[in-house]
């Protein structure tokens, strides 16, 4: 028998399932989630020094005890060494001096001071001073491994750059630290323990990096959005604020998750200002992403923290 279909029938079935599928699209791009994703920089910690050579020469100079002169003298080079890794220079293109502490005349004496840079035939001159080795601390409460210790070395030291040209002392610190290792004695080795010492003193006049981390708004339902992220995580700041600015319209005429969107755009748009060195421009478009999406807690922490940046 032959079947006969009511085109009616299809039609209407026809209409009820396009329906449903235009409906799911759009419950489906109404509940895109935004959610944060983060870029990871590294900025100048404030509270350290960076000595500006600026194309001038360097020397280091170990003052010390009678009792000291081997440790200070291991301190010293490793200090040059280091600094030398740190600031791309040739190996053994920054020279490294010891002086006996009762021979060392001081920073205001200037003809001693030009004495030295003379003599090391380097405009800026790093002294390390007043080293003072204090009591190891043994750790209870840990065994190394292979019947290995651990203890703690707290130091002291006096950092002090000079310019030998202007006859000026650029920096003066005192330094306290500590020291943790793992050895087979109540000691730590003069060689690693110089190594350690020098390490840590370059951080004292070439710059202390640290990584900071900034929040992003991310759709990841949105691959132009992704590639724009990637854009920005590559550092190419302007690039990324470009693209992102397509997403920005005046929200008045637009759906709440429309609006939302647009903030996120300026929210990022404000992280990239900033990396680039623009806080004030940074500010407005936070502040313009809150007042465009007052429940965007990122952006209101954000605001807060360029703020904070500002004042401090």
């Amino acid at each position: 028998m032959k079947k006969v279909f009511d085109i009616r029938f299809v039609c209407s079935r026809t209409f009820r399932l396009a329906f449903c599928l235009v409906l799911f699209s759009s419950l489906v791009a109404s509940c895109a989630v935004v959610t944060e994703t983060y870029i990871n920089t590294e900025v100048m910690d404030k509270n350290s020094y960076c000595l500006e050579t600026e194309g001038k020469d360097v020397a280091f100079f170990g003052v010390y005890e009678s009792e000291d002169s081997v440790l200070v003298s291991k301190i010293i080079q490793h200090t040059a060494n280091f600094y030398e890794k740190e600031r791309g220079l040739d190996s053994g293109s920054v020279k490294a001096y010891t002086i006996p502490f009762d021979e060392f005349k001081g920073f205001s004496d200037t003809l001693y001071m030009e004495s030295l840079m003379v003599e090391s035939a380097s405009e800026l001159m790093v002294f390390i001073t007043d080293l003072n080795l204090f009591q190891y601390k043994i750790d209870p409460n840990f065994t190394g491994t292979n019947n290995t210790i651990v203890v703690d070395l707290p130091y002291a030291l006096t950092v002090s750059c000079y310019d030998g040209i202007r006859d000026t002392l650029l920096h003066n610190k005192r330094v306290n630290d500590l020291i943790t290792a793992s050895t087979k004695t109540a000691n730590i080795p003069v060689g690693a323990l110089a190594r350690e010492i020098g390490k840590r003193t370059v951080s004292q006049v070439a710059g202390k990096w640290v990584e900071v981390t900034w929040p992003l708004m991310w759709y990841p339902d949105d691959p132009m959005w992704i590639q724009i992220v990637k854009t920005a995580r590559e550092f190419k700041f302007q690039e990324a604020i470009k693209e992102w600015m397509k997403y920005y319209a005046e929200p008045e005429n637009h759906s709440e998750k429309a609006k939302e969107k647009c903030a996120c755009a300026a929210h990022n748009i404000a992280v990239c200002c900033e990396l680039s060195g623009e806080r004030e421009l940074a500010k407005e478009w936070a502040k313009y992403a809150v007042a465009m999406c007052p429940t965007l807690d990122a952006t209101k922490r954000l605001v807060r923290r360029l703020t904070h940046l500002e004042e401090n």
